[in-house]
Order: C-alpha cells, then structure tokens, then sequence
C-alpha cells in the first residue's frame, strides 16, 4: 500500500510523460540531442556555403579553409572523450549549458576574426568541443532512461541534421546575401545559443529507479561522486574505464560497426555535391537534390524506430538490409549520369547511412549496456575522426595517382 502510494505521488510529481518510456528526462534528452545534431549540421552547412565568400574575404585558398572545415566536423565527433571526466564532476544540465554558450558564443565569435588561423583556431576551441561534449552525453542519457522505445527516440533525435539539411542551406544564402558573411555568423551563432537553454531542462533530474533503491538518485553526480567512489578522480576513473574497454572485444565489434557508418556518411555529405556537379548536374539542381535526399531521410528515421522496438524486426537485421542497400547504391553510382538517376541514388545512399548511424547506437548500447555508453561513444568518435582526418585526403590523392597514370599510359583527357 505504501510503495502504491508513493508510485502515484511520483506520477502525479512527473505529469504526462511518467507514461512514456523515457519520462521527462529522456524526451528532455531527445530534444537536446536533436538541437545538438540540428546546430553540428548547421554550423557545417553554413560553413560549406560561405566557402568562396570567405576564401575572398580572408584572402586564403579554398583547400586551407575546406581543412578548417574538415578539422571541426571531425573534432566535434572526436573530442567527446571529455564528457566522461566532466560527467563526474559537475551537473549533465551545467555541463550542457556551458557547452551551449561555447557553441553559439564561439560562433558569434568567429564573426570577428581576420585571418584563416583565427577562424580555425576559435572554431575547434569552442563550437567542436561544446557539440562532442553534448552529443556524447546526451546519448547516453537517453541510452540510459529508454529501454523499449529506444530506437524511436534516438531516430528522432537525430532528424535535426535533416532538418538543418533542408532548411539551413537557403537560409544561410538568404543571411549571406542580405548581411554580409559576418551578419550571417552572428544570426547561426545566436541560433546555436538554443543548446544552451536545453541544459536548463536538464537541471535536476531523478534516475529511473528500481525497487529497493532510495527514490531520488542522480543520474549523474551534481558536484560530487558517488558514495563508493569518493576518494577517485575523474582522471583515473576514465582511464581505468578505457582500459576495460579496450580490453573487451564486443568494444572493437562496436567501434568497427560504428566508425564504418560514421566515416562513409560523412563523406558521401561532403562530396555529393560536387559529385553531382562534376556529372553535369547543375548548382541548383544539385542543392534541389540534397533537399530531396534530405527529406527522404527525415521520413525513414521516423519511420525505422517503430520497426525495431515493437519487435517487427531486429536491430541487427534492419543493420544489415540499410548497409546493404546503401553499398548498393555507392556500387552502382558510377553508372548513374541522369539527373533521376542521381537523385534515386542519393536516396540509396544517405537516407539507409543515417539508419545504420541510429543502428549503430543501438547495437553498442545492447552489447555494451548502457553504464559504458558515454565512454564507448568518446571513444569511438575519437578513432573515427582520427580515420575521418586521414581519410579527407584520399579523393585528392587518388585523383592525382590516377591522372598520373593515364598520361604515363598517353591519354590525355
């Protein structure tokens, strides 16, 4: 009678979403998560767009700056390892609302820059660090407060890249057009400060707890460790954490799964484009193309969650159908020249990418449990910007090493 009594006191405490599966806190965390990826892509996006404006402006070279550009793509997913120290040492609502004033801070910021350096410099310094922080973390909270709709929320977490893809880009030109690439920094970087208010809805939280344990427990420590673990530092924490995971081998399962899907999504987005262009297709074709591919992802990351947490069909066989249509589609892309044909392959490709991204998450969550999600995810990032870095300079080489061998071999076109 007394636990029945307490239950319903919870509830009416908690409100409508004690009848979700996440509660309060994990939707919370699902909206963060969406902000999080809505403000990496934007940031990337709005970059990308302004490439030429800037390679005038700051009197550089384009490659310098699509290096720049590359760098803070891949320390945003790369410098996540940070969260775990962070995590046991201060609230996950501090820790985001600080990384949400980096972010849209540092942009702002970067409005005022003169050079290419600076602009590198204050990039990677603030807006790649306040993203990894935040995306590792808020990944982790919803591993941790979802259990049977996981996949759903997690899919729709990350619909704020399609969203950015859809809309930043004409808004960006619109921005540049009208206030000049400066105007247009300090407009995306007030538009990212929104992460910030997001750790506000992270404050204070209660754990899911399960029967025995005393009602309120923090899912993360505000100020200080848990009782059992007092006198250890965060530093050696995290290196005893990595240890284990380095030691276990369902982490390498994990990481190849992950860092495979991670590295070939972000460079079909980097190149499709171009790709595009290179194959005839016109600048504005090709943008209408990315906002068409973009909406059929939105659509099949809405769509994929319920697949898999009503049990229709298991996360690693859904892994297997999306990674293999998506080869599919980079297979047969040589051959698609036409402008339908493109799009058709587009939708191959990057839709069934960002399912296999969620997938990803899912499966390191089922074979790692939901304890070692902040650290597997820093991890992982860690080693796929590293491969993503080195990767970036594969297309240049192999074209130079393949028009060397055509005119060693006397064609010259």
């Amino acid at each position: 009678m007394a636990q029945d009594l307490q239950e319903n006191r919870r509830s009416k405490r908690r409100g409508y979403w004690c009848l979700q599966d996440g509660g309060r806190i994990g939707w919370s965390a699902v909206l963060t998560l969406w902000v999080t990826w809505f403000t990496w892509d934007t940031l990337i996006k709005c970059l990308a767009i302004m490439l030429p404006t800037l390679t005038v402006q700051l009197q550089t070279r384009t490659w310098v700056l699509g290096w720049i550009v590359t760098m803070v793509d891949s320390c945003a997913e790369g410098m996540g390892t940070l969260a775990y120290p962070l995590s046991r040492c201060f609230s996950s609502g501090c820790i985001l609302l600080v990384c949400g004033l980096m972010v849209g801070g540092g942009i702002i910021a970067s409005s005022f820059v003169t050079s290419p350096i600076q602009l590198g410099i204050i990039l990677l310094i603030t807006a790649s660090l306040g993203i990894s922080v935040a995306s590792n973390l808020t990944r982790k909270m919803i591993g941790a407060n979802f259990s049977k709709q996981y996949v759903m929320a997690n899919g729709w977490a990350q619909t704020g890249d399609s969203f950015a893809l859809i809309c930043i880009p004409p808004f960006t030109q619109l921005c540049l057009t009208t206030f000049g690439w400066r105007g247009n920094l300090q407009i995306i970087g007030a538009i990212c400060l929104h992460l910030a208010a997001c750790g506000v809805l992270l404050k204070r939280y209660e754990e899911p707890v399960d029967e025995g344990e005393p009602e309120s427990l923090p899912l993360l420590p505000f100020a200080r460790n848990p009782p059992d673990r007092t006198e250890s530092k965060p530093l050696d924490e995290l290196k005893s954490s990595n240890m284990k995971l380095l030691k276990n081998h369902l982490y390498w399962v994990t990481t190849l799964i992950a860092g495979g899907t991670h590295i070939a999504m972000c460079l079909w987005r980097i190149y499709f484009v171009p790709h595009a262009i290179v194959k005839g297709v016109a600048e504005q074709d090709a943008a209408l193309v990315v906002t068409l591919v973009g909406t059929a992802t939105l659509v099949l990351k809405i769509l994929h969650g319920p697949i898999v947490d009503r049990d229709i069909m298991s996360s690693r066989t859904l892994l297997s159908i999306t990674s293999l249509i998506a080869t599919t589609g980079l297979i047969i892309d040589p051959w698609m020249n036409s402008y339908w044909q493109i799009v058709f392959c587009g939708i191959m490709v990057l839709p069934f990418q960002g399912i296999s991204c969620n997938l990803s998450d899912v499966i390191t969550k089922e074979l790692l449990g939901a304890n070692q999600l902040v650290n597997a995810f820093g991890c992982v990032g860690l080693k796929t910007a590293a491969l993503r870095v080195a990767i970036g300079f594969a297309p240049e080489c192999i074209d130079s090493i393949g028009r060397s061998g055509f005119t060693c071999a006397g064609y010259k076109d």
